[in-house]
């Protein structure tokens, strides 16, 4: 749906200038950056111990290259801790606690780097996050306006904006936000999806009706999720049946979809399907859940595994986005972490 985004890949440029860096460590004689440092679980601690700050840098970008970032994490941290102001090896850093889902540390990283570099967008996000969580929508304002609005922040700016200015009672600037999204033709089942949520979140059910039906006329019909919240929307609205009959239709297309046949059980139960989003950072929550579908093919599995655990951070109890990060660990063969994470949904 979107071009994946390449947050992860410092080049080969900034490796030399990271390894340069600590080449004065290296050449006092406290390195053995020659040995075989690829070694299994039970070696680590022993080589960690044993590795320069240079050592434990190249060792992390192996470690990456390898889809083993659990290992990465710890290479970078001991590599950050003997360089503390490389804003490179920072961000990177940043980025794998987040992906590892080490939220406080790469919270604490994040607030390092606006201190260098006030604009860093990835740092901003996090912030950002952490103030929606807390309900403290200024702050988390304060945050978004100091991105500029390029690559990924092109599409999360914009969202993260309208959820705090729908929880503000700006249904009006909400949608102006969403259709900064406009831009981007694949950025479209964006903006009419969560147009849907926010219509239905402020009260505005014909708006929020006709944005869903938008949504489901491209390639958003194939989303359960999206499929789920229309039905529930139609069931609040007194057209039960019709939910039914949406719910029926996929059911026929894919009989093993256990959502929507809860959903479907419940309806005829005389349950209620609830609206989705409550507050800012449910909505948040949700739009970091479809940027991580929208990434986790296998060139965007990392980025995935940050929206994912973005996600969660925001709404504990959202278990898409739970299953959505145990996929990304099942492609990185990271099968304990998935089974791990399996057992909660």
């Amino acid at each position: 749906m979107v071009r994946t985004i390449q947050i992860c890949n410092l080049g080969r440029m900034i490796a030399v200038w990271v390894a340069a860096s600590f080449m004065w460590i290296f050449l006092s004689g406290c390195a053995d950056g020659s040995r075989d440092w690829v070694a299994s679980k039970k070696e680590e601690a022993t080589l960690s111990m044993s590795l320069s700050p240079l050592g434990h840098y190249l060792s992390a970008r192996l470690a990456q290259e390898n889809m083993d970032s659990g290992r990465a994490v710890k290479f970078y941290d001991v590599a950050l801790s003997a360089n503390p102001d490389n804003q490179a090896l920072l961000h990177q850093t940043m980025l794998l606690m987040l992906a590892e889902g080490r939220i406080a540390d790469a919270i604490s990283l994040a607030q390092r780097r606006i201190a260098k570099r006030s604009d860093a967008a990835m740092a901003r996000l996090i912030l950002a996050s952490q103030a929606i969580r807390d309900n403290d929508l200024a702050t988390a304002r304060k945050h978004l306006s100091k991105m500029k609005r390029k690559n990924f922040m092109s599409l999360l700016q914009p969202l993260l904006l309208a959820w705090i200015n729908s929880a503000d009672d700006r249904y009006g600037e909400a949608l102006a936000a969403l259709n900064q999204l406009r831009k981007r033709k694949a950025f479209k089942p964006f903006r009419t999806y969560h147009s849907a949520l926010i219509s239905d979140f402020s009260g505005y059910e014909v708006a929020s009706r006709e944005f869903f039906e938008e949504t489901l006329k491209g390639n958003a019909r194939r989303a359960t999720r999206v499929d789920l919240n229309y039905g529930g929307f139609l069931s609040r609205q007194g057209q039960r049946d019709d939910a039914l009959a949406l719910f029926n239709e996929i059911l026929q297309r894919n009989p093993n979809n256990p959502v929507i046949g809860a959903a479907r059980r419940k309806l005829k139960a005389g349950g209620v399907l609830w609206p989705p989003i409550t507050t800012a950072a449910q909505g948040v929550a949700e739009a970091f859940l479809f940027a991580g579908y929208a990434f986790s093919g296998s060139r965007g599995i990392k980025t995935a595994r940050i929206y994912s655990q973005l996600a969660l951070y925001l709404r504990p109890d959202l278990d898409s986005a739970r299953m959505l990060l145990a996929e990304m660990f099942e492609s990185e063969q990271r099968y304990k972490d998935a089974i791990d994470i399996y057992k909660e949904v």
